[in-house]
């Protein structure tokens, strides 16, 4: 599984670098500078603190996140909060001009997210909770409150 993770992120994208990009050289920069702060930051975790990734969409980040624990053998639990509510449209209503509803929509990205984290981080699932960040605070706060009492 891991070979093949490995394969799959070196096709799909350029190969990870181990020094920050030249900005001048490098095409999609941004994609490059995202994945080396990833490793970056996983590479250097100073607990077993859990990671909080808001927002999932599809799962990419998700997955890179697991992929970069794995490389440096980080144990931190990763947690991912997404209500994959896009634009607070309402779900009968269209992407766009497309015919594609927004609740269809949310659907096909959902379930992508929970395929693609099943097929590349099976060995280390996040925890996932279904509800937006503005949900998510109240209840962090809470909890974090009755920790520190």
């Amino acid at each position: 599984m891991r070979s093949l993770l490995a394969r799959a992120l070196h096709k799909a994208r350029p190969p990870f670098l181990l020094e920050p990009p030249d900005p001048q050289g490098v095409e999609n920069n941004d994609e490059y500078i995202n994945r080396y702060s990833m490793e970056y930051g996983v590479s250097r975790l100073p607990s077993d603190s859990p990671l909080l990734v808001i927002g999932s969409f599809c799962g990419l980040s998700t997955n890179v996140l697991t992929y970069y624990k794995r490389k440096h053998a980080k144990n931190n639990r990763l947690i991912t909060c997404d209500k994959w509510e896009f634009e607070r449209k309402h779900p009968a209503d269209c992407l766009g001009n497309s015919i594609i509803s927004h609740s269809e929509y949310r659907r096909f990205v959902r379930e992508s997210y929970l395929r693609n984290i099943q097929m590349f981080s099976a060995d280390d699932l996040p925890y996932t909770l279904e509800m937006t960040s503005d949900e998510l605070t109240p209840l962090a706060a809470d909890a974090l409150a009755r920790i520190s009492s």
